[in-house]
């Protein structure tokens, strides 16, 4: 989520410079707000759960709106009809790099060739509860009878504190892009 929200700050004012704009502050809330829009359907499947704390299958909530040969060309084509060829390009890029981030790292991939393929891809590891234990490889294809072991094998029922509040790789990293890009983001206001 935090790496999310500084792609949104870095595309906005990426963006304004390539195209020749001075992005405003609505562009760069619409850049975060984009680029977490994805995750949106987490909330229906944490309600869905009614309070269970079991969320070894938080990998779940990428089966409705993660399908980037659906989502992307759909919603660009929309924010290009009601909001121009600048905030087009902003919906394309920030969704288009939060369903990268999703494919590396913490998730278990994405549905990249979703409606041709049910399987969900990821990139170079996996993440694992137990450490130096994450699968490595270039590009994971798991199938839907696959994923039951993968999320037995390496899930991690509290996967956000695991990696979120405690020192872990992902987190600095995650926290450290994002620090930077509200520092870049003050300056680049110022």
């Amino acid at each position: 989520m935090f790496l999310d929200i500084a792609i949104g700050i870095y595309v906005a004012a990426f963006l304004g410079r390539m195209i020749g704009f001075g992005p405003d502050a609505w562009f760069f809330i619409g850049a975060i707000l984009i680029t977490v829009l994805p995750d949106s359907d987490f909330l229906y499947h944490f309600l869905k759960r009614k309070g269970d704390r079991d969320r070894i299958n938080d990998h779940s909530h990428r089966d409705y709106i993660h399908y980037p040969l659906i989502y992307l060309p759909l919603g660009t084509l929309i924010f290009y009809l009601f909001g121009g060829k600048e905030w087009a390009f902003l919906f394309f890029f920030c969704s288009f790099l939060h369903f990268v981030h999703d494919s590396i790292g913490i998730g278990w991939g994405i549905k990249w060739l979703y409606p041709f393929s049910t399987n969900n891809f990821g990139f170079f590891y996996l993440y694992s509860r137990k450490e130096n234990t994450s699968p490595k490889r270039i590009l994971f294809s798991i199938s839907k009878e696959q994923m039951g072991y993968y999320v037995r094998e390496y899930g991690d029922k509290d996967w956000f504190k695991n990696i979120y509040l405690k020192w872990h790789p992902i987190a600095i990293v995650e926290y450290t892009v994002f620090i930077s890009s509200i520092i870049f983001l003050l300056f680049y206001i110022l």
